[in-house]
């Protein structure tokens, strides 16, 4: 329960999923605040292509709720005529990005920034479109990976030779 904890000292996990019905169609708006940095969002989605219908960079800071109200007075239009297909667009930073997507691909899709840090923090989430029951099959002998633990991994440092643990440091 991130809604407890300080997450700026200590690590807080949680699962973002969205679920939606096979064939919905589906809007996101995403916000970059723009408050530490002038840096964008390379933002990509799994599994679906999606029109982007609108992007501007309002101010060096904005907030979520600032972009709503812009969209609710009619200052935001969208361009849907032809708008481009994509599966990785920018968020401007102090700006906002509007996509949409038809979700007719039955599966657990990932929604993320590129920035692999930005992952890490919390940009990014799951749409789990449709029911389990609509899942395609797992094709024959294909691979699978069971769960990870970077822990149990070590490997041997080639220009020391020295065997260490996977991400530690050895004196």
């Amino acid at each position: 329960d991130t809604m407890q904890k300080d997450c700026s000292t200590e690590f807080c996990e949680c699962i973002h999923m969205y679920e939606v019905k096979l064939g919905d169609v589906v809007e996101i708006i995403m916000v970059d605040q723009g408050h530490i940095w002038n840096a964008s969002h390379p933002t990509h989605l799994h599994g679906h292509g999606f029109r982007v219908l609108a992007m501007d960079r309002i101010a060096a800071s904005v907030y979520a709720q600032d972009i709503v109200a812009m969209d609710e007075r009619g200052e935001i239009t969208r361009n849907l005529d032809r708008p481009p297909l994509k599966d990785t667009v920018s968020i401007p930073d102090g700006g906002y990005t509007i996509v949409r997507f038809h979700a007719t691909n039955p599966g657990v899709w990932f929604l993320h920034c590129h920035i692999e840090y930005h992952v890490e923090i919390g940009m990014a989430l799951l749409f789990k479109v449709g029911d389990q029951s609509q899942f395609p099959p797992v094709p024959p002998r294909f691979p699978t990976c069971g769960s990870w633990d970077q822990d149990d991994i070590s490997h041997e440092d080639p220009i020391t030779k020295v065997k260490t643990d996977c991400g530690n440091s050895v004196a």
